[in-house]
């Protein structure tokens, strides 16, 4: 199955990681004259991609580099916020299906815990 290729403008994106609340992309358009490559941050929602603080560039070294860092400021930025949201003396171990009543739409969540399958959530979650 091929999956349509993403874009960002003309560029094709060939590099990308969500780290945190930000997704960081590297595009290349070769028809470009006035830069092939490009870095920059894409968020998302279910109709329409938004792409920001776009860098463009001939240097290919430039733009991974860029790249390579707003991984790196990202990445502190989430531990950062994961260390402000922890709650001390809360038990992380998993949840396991055998200690889950499963609910409805009508049913309240107010002051429950609600267990989510760790495979949907991002890794930094």
């Amino acid at each position: 199955m091929n999956a349509k290729q993403r874009m960002a403008g003309d560029y094709k994106i060939f590099l990308s990681l969500h780290v945190g609340d930000k997704e960081i992309v590297v595009g290349e358009n070769t028809k470009d004259e006035s830069g092939r490559y490009m870095c920059g941050f894409c968020t998302t929602n279910d109709f329409f991609a938004l792409y920001s603080e776009i860098t463009v560039s001939d240097d290919y070294f430039e733009i991974v580099e860029l790249y390579g860092s707003r991984i790196a400021e990202q990445a502190e930025k989430a531990r950062t916020a994961a260390e402000e949201c922890c709650v001390p003396h809360i038990d992380e171990a998993l949840i396991t299906t055998a200690g889950c009543n499963p609910i409805t739409y009508a049913d309240s969540i107010e002051g429950k815990v609600i267990v989510i399958k760790p495979e949907i959530l991002r890794r930094e979650y």
